[in-house]
């Protein structure tokens, strides 16, 4: 059983001090997230790095959503507010992407580079299988989602956070979404012109948690993406 200082904590269930914000449960109560997390990042670890198909299926569940059709500012914004979500609820966010500070809010690199077709970044074609080329500012999805079980790189868990983040960010103007990610995420920094790094640890630091615990859960995520590097 994942416990905290004294309760089983649905934020943290790594084993460290929830952060002072957090849901508590009550000790001794496994619960269906618990298990969940379980399934998710320990049977696995591998399966849990980022991965074009992962990220693919984040962006065309809050596409969906939209009527298949966003911003792309907006729509890298849900990306990384669904990652840092599932950081502050489990431990642990959904694609193990890389997190960079750009001019226009926090994002998630790889899917930055899905979205302007990055020469460098070896890709299997899954971006491109299921949404297409930005036009005006906007990228649309080429099919729609019939179901969300068409998105099976994505467990319960992971819907349950997106469908929450579209919830709150989903009505809002691209630029007010925007507005809102520099004022109350306390881990971006402004990088001008260019780009800057974000490490897990600013995220769980941020979320309230203290900063040797932030770095202990930081490398836990990394070790996870380290085994995914040589499962793949």
């Amino acid at each position: 059983m994942y416990v905290g200082t004294s309760v089983v904590c649905r934020k943290n269930p790594t084993g460290f001090p929830c952060p002072p914000q957090g849901r508590y449960l009550q000790l001794g109560v496994l619960t269906t997230d618990v298990v969940k997390l379980r399934q998710r990042n320990s049977v696995n670890p591998g399966r849990q790095v980022f991965r074009e198909e992962k990220i693919t299926q984040m962006a065309a569940f809050f596409l969906d959503r939209a009527n298949g059709s966003m911003n792309h500012i907006k729509l890298m914004k849900l990306l990384y507010a669904a990652d840092r979500q599932s950081m502050e609820e489990y431990g642990y966010p959904i694609s193990y992407d890389s997190l960079s500070s750009m001019p226009f809010g926090p994002v998630l690199s790889g899917a930055v580079n899905l979205l302007y077709d990055d020469p460098f970044v070896n890709t299997a074609g899954t971006w491109r299988q299921w949404i297409g080329a930005m036009v005006d500012n906007k990228v649309a999805l080429l099919r729609r989602v019939t179901s969300d079980t068409e998105l099976g790189a994505l467990s319960e868990a992971d819907l349950e956070i997106l469908q929450g983040v579209y919830e709150e960010f989903g009505s809002m103007r691209r630029f007010d979404v925007v507005e809102y990610m520099h004022e109350a995420f306390p881990e971006y920094t402004d990088p001008g012109a260019s780009s800057l790094p974000i490490r897990y640890s600013d995220v769980f630091t941020a979320l309230g948690y203290e900063a040797d615990d932030a770095k202990v859960m930081e490398q836990e995520i990394q070790l996870v993406r380290q085994e995914g590097m040589r499962a793949t």
